[in-house]
């Protein structure tokens, strides 16, 4: 009779570890599920700050551009507002030349 006990508490046993195992391998399969898509959304999300930090990157190169040329623009206009600008030899400017002593009155600047 205990022999018969023992063997069913066994049996009990043995199904409740299989039920177990069972249970184990489900969590591993949803636990690699979870890490798999939190890859591919950090590999998403990653990809997405790239493009926005090169279109910001893009977008400050261009406003920079711009407000060189407004700046160029800015000194050949006052150049152009002054119909006597003469440069160390007495000559008077063209547009060309008003345009390259802008140009390095700026270098000078940066």
């Amino acid at each position: 009779l205990q022999l018969s006990v023992k063997s069913s508490e066994l049996c009990a046993v043995e199904g409740e570890k299989a039920r177990v195992e069972k249970r184990l391998a489900e969590k591993d399969r949803e636990l690699e599920e979870v890490l798999k898509k939190g890859f591919c959304e950090e590999t998403a999300n990653a990809t997405t700050d790239s493009i926005m930090d090169a279109e910001i990157a893009r977008l400050t190169h261009k406003t920079n551009e711009q407000a060189r040329c407004e700046e160029i623009n800015a000194i050949c206009n006052e150049y152009k507002r002054d119909a006597e600008v003469r440069d160390d030899n007495g000559l008077r400017l063209s547009g060309l030349n008003c345009l390259l002593l802008a140009s390095r009155e700026l270098s000078f600047v940066m």
